[in-house]
């Protein structure tokens, strides 16, 4: 066919030039061209309009930016760090079950309060039409810590004790402060860190009239550590109240006996979830769903001493012995529990003002959950051979069982609150 059309066009040039002679002079007239061909519907002489080349759908400024980072103020609560057994006594002889003897510190748990802290993302779409993308994120909050201290007055009052329970004897205590004997105080410090991050690749499942969904596929890392010392301060008013490796002490003598429990979580999962993301004029609303299923690396760090400072002036040395009361050579150096299975979940729901193309500042909330963790508090074991004590009069004298013994329990963790944040898109 193409030939014949070209064979066409060659006979129209040819044909439309005609000679015409004239005396004295010879002129070569070309009339207009005309076209040997109609298209039906159109005149004789009509041009013949091409059709245009279809072109790529572009993407509107309501299918979200193409890049985006952001950082969020956050104010979380943590749940509270479990304090199962008593661990101070005031009054009576300090032994739980007898005559005007209360428990002070433990038998409970010890509330955080509220925490600040930070977020930040970066993300972005990897391809033009937008259905691939990586984002990251991370968050820590800031330190905190909690602290607890009894006092007794000069003399030695009010009794303070740490309530302990003897292997086939029952329920016994080691007295700081005793009227006329012994004074001091007892202290406790509990401190947490809480931080992690995740890295997910994005896949756009539907976009239309500013609602977007994407699934994502990714991997995140959390750290939860914590750490209890506590710690008894004891001064002796009278020869002999009080002992250190098997052997009494004068009056004027120190013992500073020192018990620490530090745990430590870290999560590694591989996790899935969602994004749900929808904008009207200035406002928006986003909703993230993750579901991490992975594995956890837990480990428990116990370590105790006792401290003997004697009397100012005397030429007695200060002595440092391994072990205090509820950390001793039997559960020191504590243990690591490896390849434990935790879930993860976490939700993240947000509403956000357009002040302009660029920027949007929200307001959030987001919770968070793991599964099993372990904490310092429910690695105390009260039940105490006083053999394995430096503080004891009966230490290195007897045998017995190996207690306090390490024993790794666990417990479930959460995170949640409210989120402030500032994002920047192109």
């Amino acid at each position: 066919m193409k030939y014949y059309l070209l064979l066409g066009l060659t006979t129209w040039l040819i044909g439309g030039s005609i000679l015409h002679a004239q005396t004295g002079s010879a002129t070569i007239e070309v009339p207009a061209a005309q076209p040997v061909a109609t298209i039906s519907g159109l005149p004789s002489g009509s041009p013949v309009a091409c059709c245009p080349c279809p072109k790529p759908m572009a993407l509107s400024a309501d299918d979200g930016p193409s890049y985006w980072g952001s950082v969020d103020y956050l104010l979380w609560w943590v749940s509270n760090s479990p304090l199962p057994v008593p661990l101070v006594t005031r009054g009576g002889n300090g032994v739980l079950g007898n005559p005007g003897v209360s428990v002070i510190y433990g038998n409970n748990s010890i509330d955080y309060g509220a925490f600040s802290g930070a977020r930040f993302a970066l993300g972005g779409w990897i391809d033009p039409e937008r259905q691939w993308g990586i984002e990251g994120t991370g968050f820590f909050l800031f330190n905190d810590t909690r602290s607890f201290r009894v006092q007794s007055d000069g003399a030695g009052n009010p009794v303070l004790a740490q309530p302990i329970i003897i292997p086939g004897f029952g329920e016994d205590a080691f007295a700081t402060a005793i009227p006329g004997s012994l004074y001091g105080d007892i202290s406790s410090t509990m401190e947490i860190r809480f931080y992690g991050w995740d890295v997910n690749v994005l896949r756009n499942v539907y976009r239309e009239n500013g609602f977007q969904v994407n699934a994502l596929l990714g991997y995140r890392s959390l750290r939860l550590s914590e750490q209890l010392i506590l710690r008894s301060n004891t001064r002796t008013l009278v020869n002999g109240a009080a002992d250190f490796l098997g052997a009494a002490v004068p009056a004027g003598s120190a013992l500073i006996t020192t018990d620490s429990f530090g745990t430590s979580t870290d999560v590694y999962a591989p996790q899935i979830g969602g994004q749900v993301n929808f904008n009207a004029d200035r406002w928006g609303f986003d909703l993230v769903t993750k579901v991490g299923l992975g594995w956890a690396s837990h480990n428990v760090a116990i370590n105790g001493s006792t401290l003997y400072m004697p009397p100012f002036g005397s030429n007695l040395p200060t002595q440092v012995a391994g072990g205090g009361l509820l950390a001793t050579t039997t559960n020191i150096p504590g243990g690591q529990a490896t390849g434990r299975f935790v879930v993860v979940p976490e939700v993240t729901g947000r509403v956000g003002y357009n002040l302009n193309d660029a920027v949007r500042v929200s307001v959030g909330y987001s919770f968070l959950y793991i599964s099993e963790v372990v904490r310092p508090g429910n690695q105390i074991d009260r039940v105490v051979n006083p053999n394995n004590v430096p503080s004891d009069p009966d230490f290195g004298q007897f045998t017995g069982p190996s207690r306090p013994a390490l024993n790794i329990n666990y417990s479930s963790f959460w995170a949640h609150g409210v989120n402030f944040g500032v994002e920047i898109r192109y």
